[in-house]
Formats: C-alpha cells, sequence, structure tokens
C-alpha cells in the first residue's frame, strides 16, 4: 500500500483544482469569442441583406421565392431566425414584406411541422411563428393539450388569420381545461367577448374553473358591454354568492356595465348586501362601481353604510366616490372617514387646478390600478398570468 504525505494530498487537491479553473476560463472565453464572431457576422449579414429586401417592395411571392433561392444555406438559416424576431417590433408596410418573406422562406411549413413535436417549447415556437405570420392553425394539434399557451397561441393565430371568427369555439378553445390564462390569453378572450358576449355561455362547465380563471372571465365581462345579456347577468349574480372573496369582488367589478347602462343594479342583486360584505375586497369594489346608481332611497342607504365603514382602505374608496353625499347629509362622521375625505378634495384639486407643479403633474399623470386595472393592454383590457 502506498503511503502519501497529508500535505502531498492537499497540493494535489489544489493542482486539480487550478487546472479545471483554467480549463473553465479557456472554454469560456472561447465560447464568448466563437459568439461574439458569430453575432457580429448576422448583423453585418443582416445589414447587408436589408436594402435587398426594401428594394423588394411590392413584389409578388414567386419573386420572394426566387431571392430566397439566389441566397446561401446560410444566409437563409439566418433569415428564418431573424424574420420572426422583427416581425415582433415592425408594423405596417415593412411587416407585410416581412410575412411574405418569412412564407417564402418555409418558416411557415416549419412551424406546422413543429406543432406535431413532443417538446412543449418547440410547439409553442411553431405557435408564436404562425401567429406572427398570420397563419392559421390546424386546432385538432392543440384540442387534445391542457398547456394554456398552447391554447391561447392557437386562438389568437385563429383570430388573426380570419375576420370569420366562430366564437364559441375559441371561447371553448380557451376555457376548457379550467386553468387560469396567460395575459394575451385574456386579451384575446376580451376581443372575441367583445364581438359575442354570449359565446362564454354553454361552450364549457365552469364548475371545474381554477379560482384566477374565474376571476379573469369576470375581469373581462367589466369592459364587455352585456347589458342587453339575462344570461350573462345571472352567470355574474351566481358568483357573487361565490364563498371565495376574489371571486365576489371580481363580480361586483363585472357588474359595473350594467349598472352604468340601467343606472341600477340588476334585480335579484341587493347593493346593501355588497356593501355590507365581511371582505374588505368585496366592499372597495362596491364603493367603486355604485356611485352610479341614482336611485335616491339606495343611495342613501349605500350612504349610510360608508358612514359606518370601518377599513380605512375602504373609507379612502369611499370618500373619493361619495364625499359630496355625506357631507350633505351627514353632519357628524368618524376622524377616518374626515380624512379620507379631505385627501380626495385635495386630490380633485389637483387634478383641476390650472397651475401645477412638476410633481402634481407626475401625480396626475400617474394610472389608478385597483386589483382590476388592465396591465397588458393599450385599451382597456383585463389581466393576466404573464406569458
Amino acid at each position: 500500500m502506498i503511503n502519501i504525505p497529508f500535505v502531498q494530498i492537499y497540493e494535489l487537491i489544489a493542482y486539480i483544482s487550478l487546472a479545471g479553473l483554467c480549463l473553465v476560463g479557456v472554454l469560456t472565453l472561447g465560447a464568448s469569442g466563437y459568439l461574439w464572431v458569430r453575432d457580429t457576422f448576422v448583423r453585418q449579414t443582416v445589414a447587408s441583406l436589408r436594402p435587398e429586401i426594401v428594394a423588394h417592395a411590392g413584389s409578388s411571392e414567386q419573386d420572394w421565392e426566387a431571392w430566397v433561392n439566389e441566397r446561401s444555406r446560410l444566409e437563409r438559416r439566418i433569415l428564418r431566425r431573424e424574420v420572426p424576431r422583427q416581425l415582433r417590433v415592425v408594423s405596417g408596410s415593412y411587416a407585410t414584406q416581412l410575412k411574405t418573406l418569412g412564407r417564402a422562406l418555409g418558416i411557415d411549413e416549419r412551424a406546422d411541422r413543429a406543432l406535431s413535436a413532443r417538446i412543449k417549447q418547440k410547439r409553442l415556437i411553431g405557435l408564436t411563428q404562425l401567429t406572427l405570420l398570420d397563419q392559421a392553425v390546424p386546432l385538432q394539434h392543440v384540442r387534445g393539450t391542457e398547456c394554456p399557451r398552447e391554447r391561447a397561441l392557437a386562438a389568437q393565430c385563429v383570430i388573426s388569420d380570419s375576420a370569420d371568427i366562430q366564437p364559441e369555439s375559441i371561447v371553448r378553445l380557451l376555457l376548457e381545461p379550467g386553468t387560469p390564462l396567460p395575459e394575451y390569453g385574456v386579451y384575446t378572450l376580451y376581443r372575441v367577448m367583445q364581438q359575442n358576449p354570449l359565446s362564454l355561455l354553454g361552450v364549457t362547465d365552469d364548475t371545474t374553473w381554477d379560482l384566477t380563471l374565474t376571476v379573469q372571465v369576470l375581469s373581462v365581462l367589466q369592459y364587455i358591454d352585456y347589458s342587453s345579456s339575462d344570461a350573462i347577468r345571472d352567470w355574474i349574480g351566481a358568483r357573487l354568492r361565490d364563498e371565495q372573496p376574489a371571486v365576489r369582488a371580481a363580480a361586483v367589478h363585472a357588474l359595473g356595465p350594467y349598472i352604468r347602462a340601467y343606472a341600477m343594479t340588476p334585480p335579484e342583486v341587493d347593493p346593501l348586501t355588497i356593501v355590507r360584505d365581511p371582505s374588505i375586497r368585496v366592499r372597495a369594489a362596491a364603493f367603486q362601481q355604485f356611485p352610479a346608481i341614482e336611485e335616491t332611497t339606495v343611495r342613501r342607504k349605500i350612504v349610510d353604510t360608508a358612514v359606518e365603514e370601518s377599513n380605512e382602505t375602504v373609507l379612502l374608496i369611499a370618500g373619493q366616490e361619495f364625499g359630496t353625499a355625506i357631507s350633505g347629509t351627514h353632519k357628524s362622521i368618524t376622524p377616518a372617514l374626515r380624512r379620507s375625505m379631505a385627501w380626495a378634495r385635495a386630490t380633485n384639486r389637483r387634478r383641476t387646478t390650472r397651475w401645477r407643479t412638476p410633481w402634481a403633474l407626475e401625480w396626475e399623470h400617474q394610472p389608478l390600478k385597483t386589483e382590476s386595472t388592465p396591465e397588458l393592454l393599450s385599451e382597456p383590457r383585463p389581466t393576466g398570468e404573464h406569458a
């Protein structure tokens, strides 16, 4: 048996560690150099091809195919990677040219094949590329998947590809799994239901929905004019009796279009029960939506309930929405409500005064965010999970 001194063992470990560090450093530098050379070559290639792409503006698809055939294999590979990237950030006539170029490069055919891949990431990339190229998606590829991202992308493709939308099919595609939607899925649902609000009903069993999905659907409804649909009104009313406060609060917000249209709550909904709900979120949502109610007796009872409110967060909303009514009918109010009303008056003065400091201007243009404020859409759009 060989006896190795204890000190020599430590030296051997140190030498091996140093050699490993040197190897990792060399590999890192080599990889960095390779990636830098590759990216530089890609940028130079794209820059050299861009004038030719612009020069082919308005060309037919056959002309694009002839131009693509003249390119080298490496140039075509670079273009297949860069065209989808560019389509994410450009619009107008240049985007139309790139879409035609993408089809000439066969990106749509590759994306179609990717839909049958076992790896989910490849399927998502294929759906994304078809969406960017405004190409149709064979829905049989995604009907069997439970992935909400795949279904949302497929629904977005259907909308982009055809103006003749079948709302029930798209809503079923989005909501059938019962799992939360990504943000672009919520926006797609908004676009479909804006065209036909009744597409929500009868296409799926909402008893299997995840809590977040129920809140998402209700958040869509607060931006949809469904006031003439008794069926949707009844569906929202049933959500007001849900045991989850988040669902009840979202349902109160969803009553907004009906209240604004008729200046009252639906006959089967008792507004006093809502403003006395045990949940802070539900009461806050009620005081945001109920200022549009015009019936005198109901408004007076809502104001009386606001005076008795104890939560300061809810009082801020009540003071802002019902401050004038409270001042006119109640002489004795709590200090917390008085502070809330003073804050509301100060905020209104700051927003309406002719002379504004830079701080006041910055304050004025900050978006007023609530739990249901849309984040993604340029027009009022409901929220959702990040893609």
